[in-house]
């Protein structure tokens, strides 16, 4: 576990690029390229506008200033999990990829970010159901870096009706909203990329046991 005093907003991120990762462009555009990973996950335009739109019309929150850096896609099973992983690796690189919450979830950098309704978008979490669960897979959720800690942020706004339960994490803290009944959007203080490298460098993570994916 990362000690609270490390700063993790200090670690570096990826090279600067000729439009900021994850922030909004000056001119939003109505759709998204996705450079290939829409074979993957499937209809990343939509998913990003359907959050952002949301976000509007349900909540009274604009997000065009803050960087979405990373969405999230989550997998109904292994083998699913295990399939797009190594679909993902033909689109960018592994940042991390460790247990969370008692299951495999991966981080991965893309190679050409995801562009579009005002966002450059450029990692992807790759997550394994928990043992014992099941549920639809799908982009589930995008996540916005603010800049404060989300318990801050989520009382700037509050008429909000915040999901709280991972507001108290050591390590990357973030609040959640419903959007639309199905999705979610989450605010949290720092990158993934930078969460994920630091983690990564320095060894506070749990590795994937070598049997995880053996089958049963």
């Amino acid at each position: 576990m990362v000690p609270e005093s490390v700063d993790i907003a200090s670690s570096p991120g990826p090279a600067a690029a000729a439009v900021p990762i994850g922030t909004a462009t000056e001119a939003p555009a109505p759709c998204a390229t996705s450079n290939g990973v829409d074979a993957v996950l499937g209809d990343t335009a939509t998913f990003i506008g359907r959050v952002v739109s949301g976000l509007r019309a349900e909540h009274g929150l604009d997000v065009s200033m803050f960087q979405l850096d990373h969405v999230c896609f989550r997998c109904v099973d292994n083998r699913e999990y295990l399939q797009i992983r190594d679909r993902l690796r033909e689109h960018g690189n592994v940042v991390i990829e460790s247990m969370i919450g008692g299951r495999p979830i991966s981080v991965f950098e893309l190679t050409s970010p995801i562009v579009g309704h005002g966002f450059s978008v450029q990692c992807v979490e790759l997550a394994c159901p928990k043992p014992g669960r099941s549920h639809a897979a799908g982009l589930e959720h995008a996540e916005f870096v603010v800049g404060v800690h989300p318990k801050a942020f989520a009382e700037q706004h509050p008429s909000i009706r915040w999901n709280w339960k991972a507001a108290e994490k050591v390590v990357n803290p973030d609040v959640c909203v419903d959007v639309g009944g199905t999705l979610s959007a989450k605010f949290h203080q720092d990158s993934l990329f930078n969460v994920g490298s630091f983690e990564a460098s320095s060894g506070a993570t749990e590795p994937v046991p070598p049997d995880y994916f053996a089958p049963a």
